[in-house]
C-alpha cells in the first residue's frame, strides 16, 4: 500500500514541478534482497511488533494467525532478487541520461514480465491472481470465529 501512496505523490508532484522545468523521477524496485529483507531480521521485527501490540488484538489474531504469516512471510522473502546492480543502473540512468525515463522498475525479468501483464489487465483478473497468490486459509482467529458463529 505504502508503494502505491508514494507512487501516486510521486505522479503529482511530477506534474506540479513540469512548470519549472523540473524532472520527478520514481524508482520503484519490485523486490530485492537487502538487510531490511533478510529472514531474520524481518521475523525479529514481526515478533517484537507482536509483543508490543495490545493483548487483546494478539488474542483476536491469535497465534496460528502470526505463525502462517511468518511462514507466507518467508515464503516471499525467498522470491527476492539478489541482482541490486538492476536498482543502481536505475539510478545511474535517471541521474546521467539526457531524457531519463519518468518511472524505473527495476526487477527480475520473470517477475517484470508479471508486473507489465498485471498493470494492462482488467482488475478483476489481477485481483484474481492476487487473491490465489495470498494465503487465504490464513485468517485471524476473531473471524474464524465470526464465520463458525453465523454458521447454521
Amino acid at each position: 500500500m505504502s508503494k502505491s501512496a508514494a507512487s501516486a505523490f510521486t505522479n503529482g508532484l511530477r506534474i506540479e514541478m513540469m512548470k519549472w522545468g523540473v524532472k520527478v523521477i520514481s524508482i520503484q524496485p519490485f523486490f530485492y534482497k537487502t538487510p531490511l529483507t533478510c529472514e531474520h531480521f524481518v521475523e525479529k521485527m514481526i515478533e517484537k511488533t507482536w509483543q508490543e501490540v495490545d493483548p487483546n488484538i494478539r488474542e483476536e489474531y491469535g497465534e496460528t494467525y502470526k505463525k502462517g504469516f511468518l511462514k507466507n512471510t518467508r515464503k516471499l522473502l525467498n522470491r527476492g532478487s539478489t541482482r541490486i546492480h538492476e536498482v543502481i543502473d536505475c539510478f545511474e540512468d535517471a541521474l546521467t541520461a539526457v531524457d531519463p525515463l519518468s518511472t524505473y522498475t527495476p526487477a527480475y525479468f520473470p517477475d517484470k514480465l508479471g508486473i507489465k501483464m498485471l498493470k494492462y489487465l482488467p482488475s478483476i483478473v489481477t485481483e484474481v491472481y492476487l487473491k490465489f497468490e495470498l494465503d487465504q486459509n490464513n485468517k485471524p482467529q476473531i473471524l474464524q470465529k465470526i464465520k463458525s458463529d453465523n454458521e447454521w
